[in-house]
């Protein structure tokens, strides 16, 4: 097998995914602003990009790319940021106009925000309607990408990314790692609505090790997209619940609405199929999150 770039390799699921990448002896090349110990990297930013990435393949089979770089809201309110959300687009078309030889493959992160969600459940065939420029930005990437690789003869994997959680989330203002931090701070979590909304929580490490699969495996499924998702539903008040009974915490809600939120229910069937279930539960996910994040807070003391 030839050699893989992987862009994002910094962020959240990337930092995981090259550790997994490490432990399975791939041959990564990262895509990234950032130098990363023990990988070759090349700087995008840097002036000698593309030639840089032309001179780490050196004439080699280039079998693969991951894209995972892309801007990603931090929080909700930032999903129709103008500047960030088209940079996903440009970045993706840079991307490909500086690849060397047409990959064997393509994986392409993409998230579950192209859909509009409604409460009803939601399959690989319900038609995509982003409510954000987030959204629209990542569904535009994958049409982009499934032309490219039309005309280039290149396979594609679009990946849609559900709920994943997991050490190094912390960054976003999500509701795992900010109610586990205000717990083990002592802060009572507070509720906006009656916390009956469902969702579908997934570990980074299983997002992980599905990747890797898709590298090495021909997708059969009829379809070029996958959504990667829990097959197991919780509420937000039995996280909140869950979070208070793992981090052993006296606190209880502070404060609950009297409206209920908006669910998301998937059909995940497809990537069952293609990848199996999920490995690591609910509880064991949320109680290694808990404990790195203790171990982060006495670092920072």
């Amino acid at each position: 097998m030839g050699k893989t770039l992987i862009t994002g390799a910094s962020g959240f699921i990337g930092s995981h995914l090259i550790r997994q990448t490490a432990a399975a002896g791939l041959d990564a090349i990262l895509i990234t602003s950032i130098e990363i110990e023990g990988f070759r990297c090349v700087n995008r930013k840097a002036e000698g990009f593309p030639s840089d990435l032309e001179r780490l393949v050196d004439g080699d089979t280039l079998d693969s790319l991951i894209h995972l770089g892309a801007y990603t809201p931090k929080a909700g309110s930032l999903a129709n940021l103008l500047a960030p959300c088209n940079s996903n687009i440009t970045e993706t078309a840079n991307l490909l106009s500086a690849l060397p030889t047409p990959p064997r493959k393509i994986i392409y992160a993409s998230t579950l925000d192209v859909y509009r969600f409604d409460g009803d459940e939601v399959n690989e065939e319900t038609l995509p309607d982003p409510p954000s420029l987030y959204g629209a930005s990542k569904l535009y990437g994958e049409h982009l990408l499934r032309h490219w690789c039309a005309e280039s003869g290149s396979e594609l994997e679009s990946l849609r990314i559900g709920h994943v959680y997991g050490p190094g989330e912390e960054t976003y203002q999500k509701l795992i790692p900010t109610t586990i931090l205000n717990c083990l701070r002592g802060i009572a979590p507070k509720l906006r609505t009656d916390g009956s909304e469902l969702r579908s929580f997934i570990h980074v490490e299983d997002i992980c090790r599905m990747i890797l699969s898709s590298l090495g495996s021909a997708n059969d499924a009829g379809s070029s997209c996958c959504n990667l998702v829990s097959s197991s539903e919780i509420s937000i008040r039995s996280t909140i619940e869950t979070i208070l009974r793992l981090c052993e915490s006296s606190l209880a809600i502070a404060e609950v609405g009297d409206r209920p939120g908006i669910s998301t229910r998937f059909d995940n069937r497809r990537m069952v199929a293609r990848f199996g279930p999920e490995r690591i539960s609910f509880e064991e996910g949320l109680a290694s999150e808990i404990e790195y994040l203790r171990r982060q807070l006495k670092l920072n003391q």
